[in-house]
């Protein structure tokens, strides 16, 4: 997945087009948040 991908990568990661996320993930910054991920949803 994206996400993982980014999560691992140095640097900013910036994910476009999330809506396919939204649909199969419920809470899933928050979820990645409580892991310890250094994740934030910026509107469009």
């Amino acid at each position: 997945s994206l996400i993982i991908a980014g999560l691992a990568a140095q640097g900013t990661t910036e994910v476009h087009r999330v809506y396919h996320l939204d649909r199969g993930y419920a809470h899933l910054v928050e979820k990645l948040a409580a892991l310890g991920a250094r994740i934030k949803r910026v509107p469009a």
